[in-house]
């Protein structure tokens, strides 16, 4: 009903590649209880992620779990869906 992608990064990072919840089961905290889970074990590594800015609901609960905005990107997925952010949480 839900996964999230996550790959090492050269500089020692952890990058989300892919988050998703099927659209059933959204809303009862699955994408959260990924993330949490995401960032349990990779204590002591920084996850990355981009985020559209169109999505709200995605960029409210990366701020809520602790991510913050790195920087602005134009078009972060190439698909010409608008602009987006890459976001990091500190995981120490």
């Amino acid at each position: 009903i839900g996964a999230i992608v996550a790959l090492p990064t050269v500089s020692g990072e952890v990058k989300v590649n892919d988050w998703v919840v099927h659209p059933e089961f959204q809303k009862q905290g699955i994408g959260t209880k990924l993330y949490e889970t995401l960032i349990l074990e990779t204590k002591g590594k920084d996850v990355l992620a981009m985020v559209l800015k169109s999505n709200t609901r995605s960029l409210h609960l990366h701020q809520k779990l602790g991510f913050v905005t790195v920087r602005d990107m134009e078009d972060p997925f190439q698909t010409g869906e608008g602009s987006g952010v890459l976001v990091r949480r500190k995981n120490s």
